[in-house]
């Protein structure tokens, strides 16, 4: 008689060693590409499931070909959903250096303190690779229509801190391959970046395949002349 719980309990194995195997391996397409940036962003999940999956089965392991194989996807999935954590440490240390090399050993102290008050403690909180980084209240001004090109109409967003001022400005321009997407894509990113005491700035752009590239690279550079 087939034991239906072992196959099930393989089959959510070798899902989620299938979305770990995205780690490391570059997206071929653009439908893909969402497994290559996503999965990292919820490794701290995969880490957790698959230690239960693992542990579970250690305890429970009977000697054939289903708990080898649950065991197999469990250890090698678990070590690439741990590949980002592991490499933290580094990719922070060289992102120091670089600023420190753009902007000073002592750009922090630059900072107005009302500024610095509101930024991370800590550049990785465990907390939030569960929950997501918190979002906060920024002014936001969605749809602001800035161009009508070839019957294209293209807008932009605005989100600014709540506190009234003069802020240096960032210019967002979304991912999609210049495909597909719109200025409301990221807003958690530009919502938190508003809140550091920036004016973020999240343009719009016509899409491939109607326009080509590098049709969107002009149009994003004069927006930001």
């Amino acid at each position: 008689m087939v034991d239906y719980l072992k196959i099930i309990w393989l089959l959510i194995a070798s899902t989620f060693f299938f979305l770990s195997l995205w780690i490391i391996i570059p997206a071929p397409n653009l439908l893909l590409i969402r497994l290559s940036v996503g999965v990292p962003e919820i490794s701290a999940w995969l880490i957790v499931i698959q230690l239960l999956s693992l542990i579970l089965g250690l305890i429970n392991f009977q000697a054939n070909v289903f708990f080898d194989l649950i065991i197999i996807y469990n250890v090698i999935g678990l070590g690439l959903t741990l590949l980002p954590i592991i490499q933290f440490p580094q990719v922070n240390a060289r992102f120091q250096t670089q600023m420190e090399t753009g902007l000073g050993k002592n750009y922090l102290s630059k900072i107005p303190e009302a500024i610095q008050a509101q930024m991370r403690k800590k550049p990785l909180i465990v907390k939030d690779l569960f929950l997501g980084i918190p979002q906060p209240q920024v002014r936001i001004d969605r749809s602001i229509k800035v161009a009508n090109l070839d019957g294209v109409t293209l807008t932009l967003n605005s989100y600014k801190p709540l506190s009234v001022g003069k802020n240096p400005s960032l210019v967002v321009v979304y991912g999609g391959g210049w495909q597909n997407g719109s200025p409301d894509k990221n807003e958690a990113f530009s919502r938190y970046i508003a809140n550091q005491g920036y004016t973020v700035i999240a343009i719009d752009y016509r899409h491939a395949p109607e326009y080509q590239y590098p049709t969107q690279l002009y149009w994003c550079n004069l927006l930001m002349i």
